[in-house]
């Protein structure tokens, strides 16, 4: 079945614009009937980037915000505005990991491997691995065959080495490889992230469960 540009906005809680950007992009599939785009409504049930990813410094800034940290000082008054107005978005949203995974699919570099399952236990335990998403004790989900989390890059070639892990196109191991150090436990705002990047409606009931605590 498909379904009309001003529909699908209405359900995805986006401009008509954004729609026509996304379909010029390729990234929503359409098909067009005469001087109107008609949608395949099984994208509506696809997790998409609906929204242009924030830069790296306003990246790390948001999620400073979403850990109820003090933004940086070099932030000038009107950046620090509109940051809150997107958290404001944000909490607003029906399905509010769609949109944080799309503004901030830019955080970090990722790096996706595969190992031994019994392994995956240690390499939690691992003082320059910090957990989080699904693996973070705080997410309330309880995941025995994947693991994610954040590691320095000066330290992941001797983490790959001791943990023998081996890049994978079908993972069990998802690391995001950040220049400076992160606190243990991983910052609020970063688990939420890390939640929403995945498709399962566990992951994100729980982005919006979480959501409501700050």
């Amino acid at each position: 079945m498909d379904i009309e540009v001003k529909e699908f906005a209405q359900r995805r809680r986006i401009s008509e614009r954004r729609v026509l950007q996304l379909i010029e992009s390729g990234n929503l599939r359409a098909r067009k009937l005469s001087s109107q785009w008609l949608i395949d409504a099984a994208e509506l049930s696809k997790p998409s980037n609906i929204s242009r990813p924030m830069s790296p410094k306003m990246s790390k800034a948001f999620l400073d915000l979403l850990s109820n940290s003090e933004m940086p000082a070099h932030l000038d008054p009107a950046e620090k505005i509109r940051l809150r107005r997107r958290l404001k978005v944000l909490k607003e949203q029906p399905e509010p990991a769609l949109l944080l995974k799309s503004w901030l699919r830019k955080r970090a570099d990722i790096h996706s491997y595969r190992i031994n399952v019994v392994d995956l236990d240690r390499l939690g335990l691992d003082a320059e691995v910090i957990p989080s998403g699904a693996s973070d004790s705080r997410s309330g989900l309880s995941v025995n065959n994947f693991f994610e989390g954040y590691a320095r890059k000066k330290n992941i070639k001797s983490i790959e080495k001791r943990h023998l892990l081996v890049p994978s196109e079908k993972p069990n191991v998802i690391l995001r490889i950040m220049e400076e150090e992160l606190p243990r436990p991983i910052p609020y705002g970063y688990l939420l992230a890390d939640l929403a990047d995945h498709y399962e409606v566990r992951d994100r009931a729980q982005v919006l469960s979480l959501l409501k605590k700050l």
